[in-house]
């Protein structure tokens, strides 16, 4: 007889999706893409130049932010940056916290 397919919860999970060392220039030239996987998620991310932590955020729309970053004073201090979703936006502080 068959058995149901086992299902991985991701309840009490606050960081449901990151990556990490992603090209800024990806922001601009695949925003399609980029628009589909981060969408309007909130979340933690880090922009980095040459390896090295440049500034860290808290977005409740990571993906505008990023893109703001890439023209505010910002511009040009960074060369990567790595983003950490959140499930569920009433951990956000939480997360900030740790």
């Amino acid at each position: 007889m068959p058995t149901a397919k086992e299902k991985k919860s991701t309840r009490g999970l606050l960081v449901r999706y990151y990556a990490e060392g992603v090209g800024a220039s990806i922001l601009e030239n695949s925003q399609e893409s980029v628009k589909r996987v981060i969408g309007r998620k909130s979340g933690i991310y880090v922009l980095s130049r040459n390896g090295e932590p440049y500034y860290v955020g808290l977005a409740s729309k990571i993906r505008s932010r990023l893109g703001r970053h890439l023209k505010d004073k910002h511009k040009g201090k960074w060369d990567r940056f790595s983003i950490y979703l959140i499930g569920r936006k009433k951990f956000l502080r939480d997360v900030e916290s740790i």
